[in-house]
């Protein structure tokens, strides 16, 4: 007898709002309203609704379009030219279906069958969030026939989601755990 549990749940409410005025000035925002099985039962940082942990998660951005003033519309080449400008944070809850879940296995030892713990569950265990703000320039010249992107961009992520090595006397090998915190930064260039 054996096998794996492998079904979650996710629950998510999304929202998106965009604006534009004369195609000019250019606004955008989400929100995210995240529920899974995936997370502890006690995960930090969250809300409990009918003792179901959930996340929110967001995002907005802004943009100009400097091609459409009136000081830049007699310039040919130009084709577009504009900044742009983002926040947001988003959630992983990809560590594993059961990570956070005590469940049982079934042991064979001669005639006896027996349950253990089939893992170190962590009842606090909760999403990875990883924040990102952006900048950038878009151009396009001639027709769309010279095109370049320059973003510059921080992303930070905390709580990252681990498996910390536990010690040979437990009985397993690791224990799922949010820990540490990783930054990238960095500067894109892309020409098409």
């Amino acid at each position: 007898i054996g096998g794996d549990n492998r079904k979650w749940n996710r629950l998510s409410f999304y929202e998106n709002l965009s604006y534009s005025y004369r195609d000019r000035y250019l606004a955008t925002a989400s929100l995210s309203f995240d529920g899974s099985t995936r997370v502890g039962r006690n995960a930090v940082n969250t809300l409990k609704i009918f003792g179901v942990p959930f996340s929110i998660f967001y995002s907005a951005g802004a943009a100009w379009r400097i091609s459409q003033e009136a000081f830049l519309k007699h310039f040919s080449p130009l084709e577009e030219l504009k900044m742009r400008f983002s926040y947001g944070r988003v959630g992983n809850d990809d560590i594993g279906e059961t990570t956070a879940t005590n469940y049982y296995k079934i042991v064979k030892f001669r005639e006896t069958t027996g349950l253990y713990p089939a893992l170190v569950p962590n009842d606090e265990l909760s999403y990875e969030v990883i924040s990102r703000i952006n900048g950038g320039i878009d151009l396009s010249l001639f027709g769309n026939r010279i095109s370049t992107k320059i973003d510059l961009y921080r992303s930070t992520t905390d709580n990252l989601l681990v498996f910390v090595p536990l010690d040979a006397y437990f009985g397993y090998d690791f224990s799922s755990e949010n820990r540490g915190k990783m930054e990238n930064k960095g500067l894109e260039f892309h020409i098409f």
